[in-house]
């Protein structure tokens, strides 16, 4: 079992580190919470820690929500995306890591991006005994047709689609209000969470994966350091 520790420990061994101190928790609100548009939500499973303030999507088959996927194909601050570990091709399977490929379940709708973005159709089936059980195989409906846009070296990654969306087919919907853990692995099975909707004044610092695309789909305005839900 693996030990996961923010406070640099270098072993199972008898040891003292000394650890800077930090700023602390980041505020999201700078308006009164109590007069937001809250909503209670479902967040799939897979996506790890999810910090408040990260901007998310919804899930165009579940209609769970997920971390928005950032529009610039190397920007992965919401950990919405599973880059390719090999080059696509012109098939209907897709190669990614292990740990990444539990961000998606059959059935979901998969979007592949890069130079250029395409919707795969809904997963057939996901093989994690790929490349000797190093990668995942995801098994899509539809083949990927512009594969020399879609090759590691230009980021190609896959996501969920977002419900409603058209190319690049991600759209944010919401701002989580919440730290959350939605999993990761085999065992992850997803978070309740609360999420903010509008008539909110919010620390632009604490957002996350709030690029100009989030921007315009939320109907937000930027004052300062502020970000205004109407």
């Amino acid at each position: 079992m693996a030990i996961r520790s923010d406070a640099r420990l270098g072993g199972s061994i008898p040891q003292h580190n000394r650890v800077p101190q930090g700023p602390g928790i980041k505020p999201l609100f700078h308006s009164v919470r109590d007069i937001a548009l809250i909503l209670d939500k479902t967040v799939k499973a897979g996506y790890g820690a999810v910090k408040a303030g990260t901007v998310m999507s919804v899930c165009s088959i579940t209609g769970n929500l997920y971390p928005y996927p950032e529009t610039l194909v190397a920007s992965n601050n919401t950990n919405a995306k599973a880059y390719l570990v090999a080059d696509a091709t012109a098939s209907t399977t897709v190669l990614v890591g292990i740990e990444d490929s539990y961000k998606f379940q059959v059935g979901d709708e998969l979007i592949i991006g890069g130079d250029s973005f395409e919707d795969l159709g809904a997963i057939v089936s996901i093989d994690r005994t790929a490349v000797n059980g190093t990668q995942a195989a995801i098994v899509v409906t539809d083949a990927v047709a512009t594969i020399d846009d879609l090759t590691t070296a230009k980021y190609a990654n896959v996501f969920i689609n977002s419900a409603g969306a058209s190319t690049p087919f991600s759209e944010a919907k919401f701002v989580l209000d919440a730290d959350i853990d939605s999993g990761t692995g085999e065992f992850a099975i997803g978070a309740l969470t609360s999420v903010v909707l509008s008539n909110a004044i919010l620390y632009t610092a604490s957002l996350i994966g709030y690029d100009a695309a989030a921007k315009a789909d939320l109907g937000s305005v930027d004052d300062g350091r502020f970000t205004i839900l109407k």
